[in-house]
């Protein structure tokens, strides 16, 4: 009976630390630093940061009454954050008819 019983305790003891292990974490994906240019297409990310600098303007000319000399006029505006740099081999250019920003590849 004392065999039996103490059997039981060490199989409750047993199962009983075995549920307390935590899995091993998974690995983490390396990330680019904050500051860094996002990788991939830069064409892709030269038009996206066209049409926001494009609605900085619009909003810039609404507040201001004018076009702005050149693109780095449009920091007063942020409602949508700070004016985005070009990837490289990209510049922003403004054009003043049409109110638009655009990526033009040097």
């Amino acid at each position: 009976m004392k065999l039996t019983v103490a059997l039981l305790c060490a199989a409750v003891l047993t199962t009983a630390s075995a549920c307390r292990k935590k899995p091993a974490p998974a690995p983490v994906a390396p990330q680019a630093p904050a500051g860094a240019a996002p990788s991939g297409n830069e064409a892709q990310t030269a038009d996206s940061n066209a049409s926001v600098l494009t609605l900085m303007l619009q909003e810039y000319v609404a507040k201001n009454g004018r076009v702005p000399k050149d693109v780095s006029e449009l920091s007063s505006i942020t409602t949508y954050g700070a004016v985005p740099k070009p990837p490289a081999g990209y510049v922003f250019t403004i054009d003043p008819v049409q109110k638009q920003v655009r990526a033009v590849k040097q």
